[in-house]
């Protein structure tokens, strides 16, 4: 709450993590509360804390209001990734849905960036799984995928993914 009414208020250090917890608990006023204070932020960290927030809503019809927003809203294309990211960091289960919505929407979301901000697309097969990670290479390893700098950006996935999984194991 404090954090919506005045940003300026809350430690910075903490401000995202506390926008993140409430919106664990929240339901779609406070998403709609969150949208609204991305929109009008004009500081980019504050913009940044906000549509992260978005992602962490422990609702599927929020979660999925929330990547609509991704491909419709008014984000600029640096801030493309934050929301599928804060989904993938909930759970495996979670990563694995924000893979799969990537791929699904790969094409309208690579024509919302840059082609040098497009290998940074591949980060969605991170986290601990050798599967998502080898569906991953292959995906964004096809030619009509694999721009310039993809597959510096999948090394850098699979090491990623590697030391996560032998740490687990």
């Amino acid at each position: 709450g404090k954090h919506l009414d005045d940003p300026a208020s809350v430690d910075p250090a903490i401000a995202g993590a506390s926008l993140q917890l409430h919106a664990m608990r929240g339901d779609r006023a406070l998403f709609d509360r969150y949208r609204s204070a991305f929109e009008a932020a004009k500081n980019p960290s504050v913009r940044q804390r906000y549509l992260a927030a978005l992602g962490a809503f422990d609702d599927r019809a929020i979660e999925d209001a929330a990547l609509r927003y991704t491909l419709e809203g008014p984000l600029r294309p640096n801030e493309v990734f934050a929301v599928p990211l804060t989904i993938a960091q909930c759970s495996e289960a979670a990563a694995d849905r924000s893979f799969e919505w990537t791929k699904a929407n790969y094409e309208n979301l690579a024509g919302r960036l840059p082609e040098s901000f497009r290998p940074f697309l591949a980060g969605s097969g991170s986290g601990c799984s050798a599967q998502r990670y080898a569906s991953a290479r292959e995906f964004f390893g096809d030619p009509s995928r694999n721009v310039q700098g993809m597959e510096r950006q999948l090394a850098k996935v699979g090491d990623q993914v590697k030391d996560c999984v032998d740490l687990r194991g």
